[in-house]
């Protein structure tokens, strides 16, 4: 699958305000985890967190997504359900090139960009890739009891030595430092 653009939204409080309607039209959209419902006209949604899956499953299948959702579990043959695709999960570092299997790393925003790396787009554009902080810019699952800070911040590592040079962060407050930056506001002008 070829794709000119694919902007990949994590859930990152810098996005707290930000109008989602300025992606449309402006490329693919490919939404990580509880951010799909911000963008209602999102291409994809993708999580690598079963219990997610199990909790938004239905809304996901009431959704007007364009495919309802990609999902990596830990055996990929195990499940069934065809208005979604499953990957084998992976936690192996760098990225996948294997068409069915997604690394993961420690989120589902590094098995998300996994995921457009393995579109072939000619640019991947990061928002909500914050990667500091314990909050969402939507409100905080009710099943995780416990801070994400340290996990976000073992997670980073996660993206060096990818060597993608069509990969750009529009959060120049990020703490991944892997990938150049780019203004947002130009980039979506």
């Amino acid at each position: 699958m070829q794709n000119d653009v694919i902007f990949v939204v994590a859930g990152g409080p810098s996005l707290i305000g930000f109008d989602f309607e300025r992606l449309r039209g402006k490329g693919r959209v490919l939404c990580v985890n509880d951010a799909f419902r911000s963008v209602p006209f999102a291409d994809w949604v993708f999580s690598s967190d079963w219990r997610w899956f199990v909790r938004r499953r239905k809304e996901l299948l009431r959704s007007k997504l364009k495919i309802k959702g990609f999902f990596a579990v830990q055996e990929k043959h195990k499940f069934f359900d065809p208005q979604f695709y499953f990957f084998k999960r992976s936690r192996e570092s760098g990225f996948s090139v294997i068409a069915d299997t997604v690394h993961v790393g420690r989120t589902s925003g590094f098995g998300a960009l996994n995921l457009a790396f393995l579109f072939n787009p000619r640019k991947i554009c990061l928002l909500g890739f914050d990667y500091k902080g314990n909050d969402h810019f939507y409100p905080a699952y009710e099943w995780y009891g416990h801070s994400r800070q340290a996990l976000l911040e073992k997670s980073v590592r996660d993206f060096d030595n990818l060597n993608c040079f069509h990969v750009v962060n529009l959060n120049p407050n990020s703490a991944l430092k892997q990938f150049r930056f780019e203004n947002i506001d130009e980039v979506l002008e």
